[in-house]
């Protein structure tokens, strides 16, 4: 359901993620606060191929990579709608 409200496939064309090589950075300033405020660190993780949170970090949250029956929606993802423009 978040990449139909545009989750990662918009993420380059509004400017919240760059590709650089085969490496992503979200760039977002909203999601990459809350990341910042729940763990401490400055950027947040995505994977190479831009479209879902890194599992390293956050696994078990409805916009990694993997799926899961009883996965949460963070308030990193929730952020990163209003990157979006939402």
């Amino acid at each position: 359901m978040g990449h139909a409200l545009g989750f990662s496939f918009l993420w380059s064309e509004k400017g919240v993620a760059r590709r650089k090589g085969s490496t992503c950075t979200y760039l977002g300033t909203e999601a990459t606060a809350e990341y910042k405020d729940l763990t401490n660190c400055d950027s947040l993780p995505i994977t190479n191929d831009c479209f879902h949170w890194d599992e390293t970090c956050l696994n078990f949250e409805l916009m990694s990579h993997s799926l899961d029956i009883d996965m949460p929606l963070s308030r990193i993802t929730i952020a990163q709608f209003a990157d979006l423009g939402y």
